[in-house]
C-alpha cells in the first residue's frame, strides 16, 4: 500500500467514524417510586449509534441521537434493570433505529393508571403537527413496563410538539388520561381531545372531542 493509498482509507475512516458514539447517557431522571420508600435514576443510553445535526428540511430535523438505545434503572451505583429502548417503543421492529432531539433531557413523570406508581411516557416522530407518545410504568422491581392502549399500537398522539422526547402535556387523574392532537384532513383541520380510561389492565378510549 503506497503512501496515497494509505491516507484515503485514513480520512474515509475518520469521516465514517465521526459523530459516532456509544454508551451516552441522554438523558437522567432521579424520583422516588414505590410510595416514595425508594429512590431511583432512570436513565436513557444510546450504546450504539451517532449524534448530527440533521440539515435535511423536514420536520423531524435538527440535532439528534439516533440509533439503539438502552433504559436502565439504578439505585445508587446498582443496576436494577435494563432493558432494550427500542424494542420497547418499536416492538414490531426493534432493530430500526430510534431518534432523540437534543438537547439532553429529563422524563415527564405522572401516575397514569392511578395505582400509585410513578408512570412517564417517551415519543418519537409522528408528523409535522405532533409526535407519538408511548406510557410506561416502574414496577416493584425497578423493571419497566408499557401501559398498553387499546387499539393505538402508536401510541397517543399530542399536538403542536415536534421536538419534544417526554410531554408534560399529558395529563392524567383517578386513571383517566387526557390529550390533545391536530387533525388535519380534507374535512376538517383542527385539535382533537382525548380521554383514556385505566381498564382490565389497559388504556381504553372513552370520549373524543373535535373542537
Amino acid at each position: 500500500m503506497n503512501w496515497r493509498v494509505a491516507i484515503f482509507v485514513f480520512v474515509f475512516v475518520l469521516l465514517g467514524l465521526k459523530g459516532a458514539r456509544a454508551d451516552e447517557v441522554i438523558s437522567t431522571t432521579k424520583c422516588r417510586f414505590n410510595g416514595g420508600r425508594q429512590k431511583v435514576t432512570i436513565e436513557i443510553v444510546m450504546t450504539e449509534g451517532r449524534f448530527y445535526d440533521d440539515k435535511s428540511g423536514w420536520c423531524g430535523g435538527d440535532e439528534k441521537w439516533e440509533g439503539q438505545f438502552e433504559i436502565r434503572v439504578r439505585k445508587g451505583q446498582r443496576l436494577l434493570s435494563k432493558a432494550s429502548l427500542n424494542q420497547l417503543l418499536s416492538p414490531k421492529n426493534p432493530s430500526d433505529s430510534l431518534f432523540f432531539w437534543s438537547p439532553k433531557f429529563k422524563l415527564a413523570l405522572r401516575d397514569y393508571n392511578g395505582d400509585g406508581r410513578l408512570d412517564f411516557n417517551l415519543g418519537q416522530y409522528g408528523s409535522c403537527v405532533g409526535n407519538n407518545y408511548r406510557l410506561f410504568t416502574i414496577r416493584r422491581d425497578g423493571t419497566i413496563a408499557g401501559l398498553p392502549c387499546a387499539g393505538n399500537e402508536e401510541g397517543l398522539e399530542v399536538g403542536f410538539q415536534t421536538r419534544v422526547n417526554s410531554t408534560p402535556d399529558i395529563t392524567a387523574r383517578h386513571g383517566r388520561v387526557t390529550c390533545t392532537s391536530y387533525e388535519r384532513s380534507p374535512e376538517r383541520s383542527g385539535s382533537v381531545t382525548e380521554q383514556w380510561l385505566w381498564k382490565s389492565g389497559r388504556f381504553v378510549l372513552v370520549r373524543r372531542n373535535a373542537d
